[in-house]
């Protein structure tokens, strides 16, 4: 489960049972997540820079990503909680430190 601003989003393969009280779905690749409403269509990304923007489908179809509040997400109260959730979410999911531009170091790696 992804909580970003205080709202929730469920594993892209999870069962329909588990999608209760969540706001959308997610799915986490090497350096990024990408955020979906229930129709599967994208409406946000948390980019390998720990950058949340927001995802707009264009006339031709392609999917255009600014720096933008994310439907779902919504404002956040400080500046700090917008930078530090989405590079822990990285972090959790993706095993990916943007800070330092590495991959986390796991017990095992130490």
């Amino acid at each position: 489960m992804l909580t970003l601003n205080g709202s929730r989003f469920a594993p892209m393969k999870s069962a329909p049972d588990e999608r209760e009280g969540t706001v959308g779905l997610y799915r986490a690749f090497r350096k990024s997540i990408k955020l979906f409403n229930f129709d599967h269509e994208p409406i946000g990304v948390i980019n390998a820079y720990g950058v949340l923007g927001s995802a707009s489908k264009l006339a031709d179809g392609r999917i255009w990503y600014s720096y933008a509040t994310v439907p779902g997400v919504g404002e956040y109260a400080s500046f700090s909680q917008s930078v530090n959730e989405p590079r822990d979410a990285l972090r959790q999911l993706c095993g990916w430190d943007c800070v330092s531009n590495q991959p986390v170091a796991t017990p095992a790696d130490v």
